[in-house]
């Protein structure tokens, strides 16, 4: 799906979920890779409301901690809340 065609169509109607791939970044990534794809998944889909940030899919164990946690800093650091 094409989440800015979406958000286009229907963000006004509905509140878009997730976009954090949990292959990469949250489990083979470095909290660094983490923290910019929440940025961007932010810049593109959260400034005008309508977005909550997370995973694509739950989070399985496998997903190192350092990472969970970076996703979590950065909804703090760069979300608007």
């Amino acid at each position: 799906m094409d989440l800015d065609e979406i958000k286009t169509t229907y963000g006004k109607d509905l509140c878009l979920v997730g976009g954090i791939d949990v292959d990469f970044p949250l489990a083979t990534g470095k909290p660094e890779d983490v923290r910019d794809a929440v940025k961007k998944m932010i810049d593109r889909l959260g400034r005008q409301g309508g977005y909550c940030v997370g995973a694509s899919n739950s989070v399985p164990e496998y997903v190192p901690f350092a990472n969970y946690k970076a996703m979590l800093d950065a909804v703090f650091e760069y979300g608007v809340l």
